[in-house]
C-alpha cells in the first residue's frame, strides 16, 4: 500500500529496534522519518550526546549557606581547564568562560551571589551544536542546541538573623562622581520579632577593609529600616571626608527605638532617665544585630 505524499511507512517494531540499537535515549543518536520515496533508506543524524561526560567536572567551593550566598565554581576535564558557559540556575544569565580571563591551565572559574533562598542547579554548558530538529520539505531544519557537560547543586537558606545589604553588592564598581542607591532588607521573621510600637533604624558606615573598625563616613543619619533604601552621595562624601577611591565596605548597625519618646524616660536610675526593663531588652536585642557587606570598588572612571 503506497503512503500518501511520498512517505515511507516503517513498521513500529523496526522503529523501536532502531531507536534502541542507535542509542536514541541518552546515546546522542536521533532517528527521524524523512520525507522520502519508497525504498529509500532511513537517515540517522548523530549529535552531541546530551548525557554528561564523566570526565567533565564542575566543583563548588561550598554548596550551602544563608542568603546572600556567594559561591565560586571551578571547571576541569582530566586535570586541564574546561571552557563553556556556566548557568547558575536563577535566571541571571550565563557566564562565558571562553574569554580565557577566568581560566588557568588546570581549571576555569566563575563566581556568583544568590540573594534568594532556594535550591539551584549550576550547569556547565557547551557552545551549542547544530542539530537536526524537524524535517521540513525534505531538508533538515538546523537548530542550535547546548548540552549540559556537568552540574552541581547548591542550597541557599533564608537568613533569619541579620539584615542584608542588597546594593551595592560584593564586587560592584561605583563611580566617584555619581550618587548611588544603598538598599537593604531583612527576613520577615526578623522584622516581626520586634514590637510594632518600635521604630527600626539602620545606621550605615563606610570602612576601608585595611583599617577595620574605623568609620570613614556615614551614609544617611539613621535610616528608617522600613524605607528599604537611601541615597549615598559619593562625590560629597569624598569631598567632605577626603578619602580616595579604592576598595571599601559598608558596615551596618540596627537600632530599635520606642515610637513614643516618653518611654525612653519610663524610669529613673541614679537621676538619669532610662527605658523600662522590657523596652531596654528590645533595644539591646537590636544592638546585637550588626554586620557588613562584601568589598566593592569606588573608581574615577568605569574600566568596563
Amino acid at each position: 500500500m503506497n503512503s500518501p505524499r511520498g512517505f515511507a511507512w516503517i513498521p513500529l517494531l523496526i522503529i523501536f529496534g532502531l531507536l534502541v540499537a542507535g542509542g536514541a535515549v541518552g546515546g546522542g543518536v536521533y532517528l527521524y522519518e524523512k520525507h522520502i520515496t519508497p525504498g529509500t533508506q532511513l537517515v540517522q543524524d548523530t549529535v552531541v550526546p546530551n548525557a554528561p561526560v564523566t570526565e567533565n567536572s564542575i566543583v563548588a567551593d561550598t554548596t550551602s549557606g544563608p542568603a546572600p550566598f556567594t559561591v565560586g565554581v571551578h571547571t576541569s576535564k582530566g586535570g586541564a581547564a574546561l571552557k563553556g558557559y556556566v548557568d547558575f540556575g536563577d535566571n541571571s544569565g550565563q557566564v562565558d568562560l571562553y574569554g580565557g580571563n577566568s581560566c588557568s591551565p588546570t581549571s576555569c572559574s566563575a563566581q556568583h551571589t544568590y540573594t534568594q533562598p532556594g535550591t539551584y542547579a549550576i550547569r556547565l554548558l557547551d557552545t551549542g551544536k547544530l542539530a537536526c530538529n524537524v524535517d521540513v520539505q525534505s531538508s533538515c531544519e538546523q537548530v542550535l542546541t547546548s548540552h549540559t557537560l556537568a552540574s552541581v547543586t547548591v542550597v541557599v537558606t533564608a537568613n533569619t538573623s541579620a539584615v542584608v545589604i542588597t546594593a551595592p553588592s560584593a564586587g560592584a564598581i561605583l563611580l566617584a562622581d555619581k550618587i548611588t542607591t544603598v538598599k537593604w532588607s531583612a527576613p520577615q521573621a526578623v522584622i516581626d520579632s520586634f514590637p510594632a510600637d518600635f521604630n527600626l533604624i539602620l545606621f550605615l558606615y563606610v570602612q576601608n577593609p585595611l583599617i577595620p573598625g574605623v568609620n570613614i563616613a556615614g551614609i544617611g543619619d539613621g535610616n528608617s529600616f522600613a524605607a528599604g533604601s537611601t541615597q549615598w552621595d559619593i562625590p560629597g562624601a569624598i569631598a567632605h571626608h577626603q578619602f580616595n577611591p579604592g576598595s571599601y565596605k559598608i558596615v551596618w548597625q540596627l537600632q530599635a527605638m520606642p515610637k513614643d519618646p516618653a518611654r525612653m524616660c519610663a524610669v529613673r536610675q541614679g537621676g538619669e532617665c532610662a527605658p523600662s526593663v522590657v523596652d531596654s531588652a528590645v533595644m539591646q536585642k537590636a544592638a546585637k544585630m550588626h554586620g557588613e557587606t562584601g568589598q566593592f570598588s569606588i573608581v574615577y572612571n568605569n574600566p568596563g
